[in-house]
């Protein structure tokens, strides 16, 4: 079926049990002529081997009788056109010459027009089109520079890695964290058992026991307090040694090596009152409401939340608990209850410094006050290294990074000042011509390290101001004489803490994501590689099936979410909010899921549920989305009209660089430079056709081995990149077209009217049924006094004339003429010197 093309063709109904026709053919247009009247018949007419081949019929010429009916009939009326022709087979090597399919400058006798061609061959007889041989040379140079730039990608992903392991140690910061996080949990205890002297031996409670108000100012004074502000020197289980009090240096560390700056500090926030939900309920009842925090606290709030909460800037509600006077302020302050009803959250919070990492670290305690009744926990850190230049190699990687980046910057400017200077000052032509995917990628990628650059500077003037501060606080803590002096010096420390954190955490947000630019521009460095690209392309060209899929895999999978939500969301904290169950469920899609609880709570919904969404999800879903990527890729790969692998690549551009600068080889740069000297710019465009000799007379000093291969590669990429592929759609159908045109060539040589009726019979048999009797081209020939060249030529030539419309399909065409060419030169082979093949045929039903 070729679209463009007027007119169908219906077989004729199969025999009773065989299988249904193939689908509508267009009917070829071939005039029926009357046969030529011969010398003996005194008209003096064309001999009997001349035909006439017509784009339309004449009055009086009748149609010849295909023995197929109406239904049948191959002949339908078109407009006259102008360019009715008629040929006689012997003058058939004098018509004008045709173009070829693959290089449309090559000039063909007709009927060659999809003969198989070497590029030697093209450049040798024929010569090379200037726009082709100058795309090429485009290619080569984008591939050398893709290549090129690619150790250049790679080494700012690793410069990257290098600057922020050098400035931000995270196995040191967290060995400091993590020792302070274990001893609270582990030794700040109450809850203790006493034995039969009276002595407290064991705690048994930490500070995830604290379940009431008690409970917290238990630990205040028998866990944290004891462990932080330490008065005796610890000695020896059951020993009776007495070993004296702490001096105060000993009693300023934490730990052994932690300084402890300043004293603990005690903060909390008191809600407001507000008007209860439900008014009526609350009046009868005399209910206090409050209002809602700005954390949820329906489920456990998670660390980074909590640490990032802000607390309301009220003093008033501050409390400096200090060293030897800590545990009658605490007393005064659960006398006064501290925490109460309005209470929402609590921080205890300390400073250290640890000297021998140079870790500056503040530590938090939070305890939340859901108004379900239950009280959370959470444990949070601040830490900085308080000088990151400590060592050479930060300095370095920083200005090698830099540097990167700014050269980075400055080869796209220039290549703006380029595009402004090809744009002639017209805006929408430079953003025409610049403004692509990459190049947004390339900015992206600078305006982000700049930015990072400045965020990265601000938080460092914010730790050294606490540095300095830190530094300074034990003089300056000295001078003081009254408490107000002093909190002023405690809250400038905290301030500072804060202040630095805040930058710090916009500094790791970017941090985080600029990996992602850097990943982007490596595969802009992919893309000229065709091995390389492979990746980025099977995801740009299996995008649209992605997105597709994507539509139906999240409709059934958040049905799923909410299946899940309503069964289990009142027995599992997991499914008990909308983005926990998603999460859960993504788990669960990967095989990660706490089917035990869920058997617990709910056997049959669980195994139903369970068992459905796994098939669904993951043995059918799954598996379809990488049967879509992997068709995709494989398809892509297919299409690769280039397979060099990096390794010949980086080969052959090591090789060009020695032969450029051994001077027997023209670098891609000049060669360009000196063609468009001699040609102008326009011959990008240029369909002008050179050869070897003409390129190096244009390009001086270019050598002919160098011309010639560049035209070879030129005129290789052309015809792999217009080389169409013949679907085995295409050659079933043109076969049986092959014959319908053999038998009206013999019909106009009075052939019989059984002859293409047989052949017209060759649907049948494509649809795989043999009909009982057909008749072959060769039979056809032999019957009328014609090679089969000669058939073929004719057929091929009217082929030409009835499809070589501009509404044509073009590759449907190409199919044809590539059938009736091949049955041609096969026709042409010396049967003695060709192998015998049995029932060798030529597509459906001709046999050569």
């Amino acid at each position: 079926r070729a679209s463009g093309v007027q007119g169908t063709f219906e077989a004729p109904p199969p025999a009773s049990g065989g299988d249904p026709p193939l689908p509508a053919m267009p009917e070829p247009q071939l005039a029926a002529v009357a046969p030529a009247p011969s010398a003996a018949d005194g008209d003096g007419g064309a001999p009997a081997s001349s035909v006439a081949i017509s784009g339309v019929e004449s009055e009086a010429q009748p149609k010849p009788t295909t023995g197929m009916g109406e239904r049948g009939s191959m002949a339908v009326q078109r407009p006259t056109s102008q360019s009715d022709t008629t040929f006689n087979l012997k003058d058939l090597e004098g018509l004008n010459p045709g173009q070829h399919k693959e290089y449309y400058w090559v000039t063909v006798e007709p009927g060659r027009e999809n003969q198989a061609m070497t590029p030697e061959d093209v450049v040798n007889n024929h010569g090379v089109p200037e726009h082709v041989v100058l795309t090429k040379i485009a290619e080569e140079r984008s591939e050398e520079e893709a290549v090129k730039s690619l150790p250049f990608a790679l080494l700012l992903v690793i410069l990257y890695a290098l600057m922020n392991l050098s400035h931000d140690s995270q196995g040191p910061i967290r060995s400091v964290e993590e020792a302070i996080e274990f001893d609270i949990k582990e030794n700040a205890n109450f809850a203790f058992s006493t034995g039969e002297n009276g002595n407290e031996y064991m705690g048994h409670k930490t500070y995830q026991d604290v379940n009431s108000y008690g409970d917290f100012w238990s630990w205040m004074n028998k866990g944290i307090s004891a462990l932080y502000f330490q008065t005796d020197y610890p000695i020896s289980e059951g020993s009776s040694l007495d070993m004296g009090p702490l001096t105060d240096t000993e009693k300023s560390f934490y730990l052994w090596h932690n300084k402890k700056i300043g004293p603990m500090r005690l903060r909390k926030e008191a809600l407001p009152y507000a008007d209860c939900l439900n008014e009526d309920m609350g009046n009868a009842f005399d209910l206090t409401c409050y209002e809602v925090g700005d954390l949820d606290l329906s489920l456990d709030p998670v660390d980074f939340d909590v640490a990032q909460l802000r607390f309301p800037e009220d003093r008033s509600e501050t409390v400096w608990v200090e060293h030897g006077n800590h545990s009658l302020q605490l007393r005064e302050l659960e006398t006064n209850r501290w925490v109460n009803n309005q209470t929402y959250r609590v921080m205890v919070s300390f400073l250290a410094y640890n000297g021998p990492k140079d870790i500056f670290v503040q530590t938090n305690v939070h305890f939340l006050f859901a108004r379900s009744g239950r009280i959370w926990k959470a444990l949070t850190h601040r830490s900085f290294v308080l000088e990151p230049y400590s060592t050479w190699e930060a300095y370095l990687w920083d200005i090698l990074f830099f540097s990167h980046i700014t050269l980075i910057f400055v080869t796209e400017m220039a290549e703006v000042f380029k595009e402004l200077w090809h744009a002639k000052g017209d805006c929408m032509a430079f953003l025409r011509e610049y403004i692509s995917f990459w190049n947004v990628i390339d900015w992206l990628s600078i305006i982000m390290a700049y930015t990072q650059l400045g965020v990265w500077f601000t938080r460092y003037g914010y730790v050294k101001t606490l540095e300095t501060h830190v530094r300074d606080f034990p003089t300056e803590l000295a001078t003081c004489t009254e408490d107000a002096c002093k909190h002023f010096l405690y809250d400038r420390l905290y301030d500072d803490v804060r202040i630095a954190g805040q930058w710090m955490r916009e500094q790791n947000l970017l941090g985080a994501f600029y990996p992602v630019m850097i990943v982007l521009r490596l595969f802009k460095a992919f893309q000229s590689q065709p091995r390389l690209a492979l990746v980025s392309k099977t995801l740009y060209n299996s995008s649209g099936d992605l997105a597709h899929f994507g539509i139906v895999f999240l409709s059934a999978f958040f049905s799923f979410v909410l299946v899940f939500m309503a069964i289990f969301g009142r027995e599992m904290t997991d499914f008990a909010q909308f983005d926990r169950a998603v999460m859960t469920l993504v788990r669960a899609f990967l095989g990660d899921f706490d089917y035990d609880t869920m058997d617990q709570m709910n056997r049959a919904s669980a195994f139903f549920f369970i068992l459905i969404f796994e098939v669904t999800m993951f043995l059918i879903m799954l598996n379809m989305l990488v049967a879509i990527v992997m068709d995709v890729y494989a398809d892509t790969k297919g299409h690769l009209t280039k397979g060099e692998t990096l390794w010949d690549e980086c080969y052959e551009i090591a090789e060009r660089f020695y032969m450029n600068k051994m001077g027997k080889r023209m670098p891609f740069n000049e060669l360009v430079t000196k063609y468009l000297k001699a040609r102008g710019d326009g011959a990008w465009k240029s369909k002008k056709v050179i050869s070897v000799q003409e390129f190096t007379e244009l390009v001086p000093g270019l050598g002919e081995a160098q011309a010639k291969d560049i035209l070879i590669g030129a005129c290789q990429d052309w015809g792999e990149a217009h080389n169409v592929p013949v679907q085995m759609r295409d050659v079933l159908g043109v076969a049986s077209m092959t014959a319908e045109f053999a038998g009206q060539v013999n019909a106009k040589f009075g052939g019989s009217a059984s002859s293409p009726k047989a052949l017209g019979n060759l649907h049948q048999a494509a649809a795989g049924s043999k009909p009982s009797t057909m008749l072959t081209a060769k039979e056809i020939a032999e019957m009328d006094g014609l090679s089969l060249e000669e058939l073929f030529k004719a057929a091929q030539i009217r082929c030409q004339m009835e499809f070589g419309q501009p509404d044509a399909d073009e590759e449907r065409v190409n199919a044809l003429s590539r059938i009736l060419e091949s049955c041609r030169n096969l026709s042409v082979i010396d049967e003695s010197k060709a192998p015998k093949v049995p029932g060798g045929r030529c597509g459906v039903g001709v046999t050569v």
